[in-house]
């Protein structure tokens, strides 16, 4: 497999979770060339390297006519983004990882699918009007990181001030974006041997806003003996 860097943009409900985040990448195997973190505000963390969010592409959240435009703005970031290598793999800023995973099979980069099954019909209606694309797997690429590469996001969103005109043209609750529906079905429709398939074990705990997760009832819940193989920390707004 190619080497590869890693994004985890993260918003500030989220800062706290960062540093598990973080220590959580060194169970992936081949460990990542370099590790971003972009966001609104600097952090700085070890072995990592800072981008400012607002700097990363050519339009602002404001430009997205959605309530929650912050999170549309941060999937754009993860498939628009220039300041990686050609292969790259994002990683929610709430998810651990909590044993090895493995992220090639015989040169084949693997994707993951969780124990928690999504169907969320508006980002397959999304996917139809935008690329004509259909959910082509019975399961959800959902599963807080994936493995991208450039030259297929090019392919999908060549232009960003364009891709988001037409966005504000059809974004609705029943209409939305998904990057890692639109990603997954797309490559599976068109390089349906480009790549491998696994599970992944995921505990999840969540909290509704303003509630948060702390540092230390993180630790604790990372303590836990359970068969899984990440948690994932999720902040509902």
């Amino acid at each position: 497999m190619y080497e590869y860097d890693v994004i985890i943009p993260a918003a500030v409900k989220d800062y706290v979770k960062l540093p598990f985040c973080v220590e959580g990448l060194k169970n992936l195997n081949p460990a990542p060339k370099n590790i971003f973190i972009v966001s609104s505000r600097r952090i700085k963390l070890e072995g990592c390297t800072w981008i400012n969010e607002k700097e990363v592409l050519d339009i602002a959240p404001e430009d997205i006519n959605y309530r929650r435009n912050n999170w549309i703005y941060q999937q754009l970031i993860k498939m628009c983004q220039d300041f990686t290598g050609e292969w790259f793999m994002t990683v929610d800023s709430d998810f651990v990882f909590k044993k090895p995973i493995e992220l090639s099979s015989d040169g084949y980069p693997i994707y993951y699918f969780n124990n928690y099954p999504q169907e969320h019909r508006p980002y397959f209606d999304f996917m139809d009007k935008i690329w004509g694309l259909k959910k082509v797997i019975n399961y959800s690429f959902i599963c807080d990181f994936m493995m991208f590469r450039k030259k297929l996001c090019r392919e999908l969103i060549p232009d960003t001030k364009k891709f988001v005109k037409r966005l504000n043209e059809i974004i609705s609750e029943d209409c939305l974006f998904s990057e890692f529906e639109t990603y997954g079905n797309y490559m599976a429709e068109k390089y349906p041997y480009s790549f491998k398939i696994n599970k992944i074990n995921v505990d999840m705990h969540g909290k509704h806003m303003p509630n948060l997760f702390g540092s230390e009832e993180i630790k604790q819940l990372l303590k836990q003996q359970t068969d899984a193989d990440a948690v994932v920390f999720h902040s509902w707004t």
